[in-house]
């Protein structure tokens, strides 16, 4: 049977859920209708990076958090959390490390700074911000369990 915590917990995550999902929805239909087809094409390959690099965020520390981090007591959680903060930083710059070869590997390829270089250099200064604000927001749910 479900406690009433659990599906206030339930209804705040569909409901976050659904407000990152409307966000993007607006952003990209937005983006879509003002620019050009070549720069709308970068933002999606940006974008698509940006949530591929988050998907190793979600599978090596973020879906752990919510599993681990959940059941444990509040001193021992708060030290959980402590712990995974550092492994989440390294996992951030890994992957903005990687996004940045792969940039200097597509102006190598083309010889000079081409639109995808550019934007997959702003995709890799982004990435950190975007997947603290993951980390953040799993540890606030966890919290909330």
């Amino acid at each position: 049977m479900l406690s009433a915590g659990g599906v206030k917990a339930g209804v705040w995550g569909i409901a976050d859920q659904a407000m990152l999902s409307l966000t993007n929805l607006t952003v990209g239909l937005i983006l879509a209708r003002e620019l050009a087809p070549a720069a709308f094409g970068l933002y999606v390959i940006a974008f698509a990076v940006i949530l591929a690099g988050g998907s190793v965020q979600v599978s090596l520390v973020t879906d752990p958090l919510l599993i681990l981090g959940a059941t444990r007591k509040r001193p021992d959680q708060s030290r959980y959390f402590a712990s995974l903060l550092w492994l989440q930083v390294i996992v951030s710059l890994l992957v903005a490390a990687c996004i940045v070869l792969v940039a200097e590997a597509t102006r190598f390829m083309t010889g000079s700074a081409s639109a995808l270089s550019s934007a997959l250099t702003a995709a890799a200064a982004v990435i950190v911000s975007v997947q603290m604000q993951g980390f953040f927001r799993a540890v606030q749910f966890c919290r909330l369990r």
